[in-house]
């Protein structure tokens, strides 16, 4: 009998909670319907292209920023247009001896990593999948760039000297690794929204970009 008694507290505090979680559950669903709701089910996406510098003040280069807002619900989908529409763009400057390089520092890492991602665009795309999906990249800025296979990452970046989360890094990164192209990606969820985002530097053909922008524009209002 005293061993009952011992236990009895603690298994009201779990009735308790119980209780308290069955109380909650209608409330954090009308939580969840508030910002859907107040969100709107529309699928948003902008894009600028405009003239930059190139490394070693070359003429010829641009900068697309891009910014994609849309439904938990479609982040799936838009996930996967995303990652064909950079690939494509990658496809449309790519180069016989190109290597696809990334620098990303993810919450726990003392340092930046600096990983070899591979010549193919296979290779990419399944790293660019990871960065735009998995919780621990979430708001992490990843720096993409691409450089001849004979010139190595590691020789020039300094992890140690290095903040891929500092203003301008993208900038600095092309600055002194003269790529062929680079890019900063993020996502992160905000509310009832997932949010995409992608700044990409390179020299090409900007026609090309605008046209791949263009059907991922119709597939993203299309869909949501």
């Amino acid at each position: 009998m005293q061993d009952e008694h011992l236990e009895r507290p603690g298994c009201l505090r779990a009735a308790a909670g119980a209780l308290l979680l069955i109380l909650l559950a209608p409330w954090a669903a009308l939580v969840r319907l508030w910002r859907v709701l107040r969100r709107g089910h529309d699928g948003r996406i902008r894009w600028t292209i405009t003239g930059a510098p190139g490394p070693d003040g070359t003429d010829g280069w641009w900068r697309l920023d891009l910014e994609i807002n849309v439904p938990l619900a479609a982040g799936t989908g838009t996930r996967t247009g995303l990652i064909d529409t950079l690939i494509r763009i990658a496809e449309t400057l790519r180069q016989p001896d190109d290597l696809h390089n990334l620098i990303v520092q993810q919450r726990g890492d003392e340092e930046p990593r600096l990983i070899a991602v591979g010549p193919s665009l296979q290779q990419l795309a399944e790293r660019l999948e990871r960065s735009f999906s998995h919780r621990d990249a979430e708001r992490c800025t990843h720096l993409w760039l691409t450089l001849p296979r004979s010139r190595r990452l590691g020789r020039l970046v300094d992890p140690m000297r290095f903040d891929p989360e500092g203003d301008g890094a993208l900038d600095r990164l092309v600055a002194d690794t003269s790529p062929r192209w680079a890019a900063a990606t993020s996502f992160g969820q905000t509310g009832a929204a997932v949010v995409y985002r992608v700044i990409l530097v390179a020299a090409g053909n900007r026609d090309r970009v605008r046209t791949l922008l263009e059907r991922l524009k119709t597939k993203i209002e299309g869909a949501v």
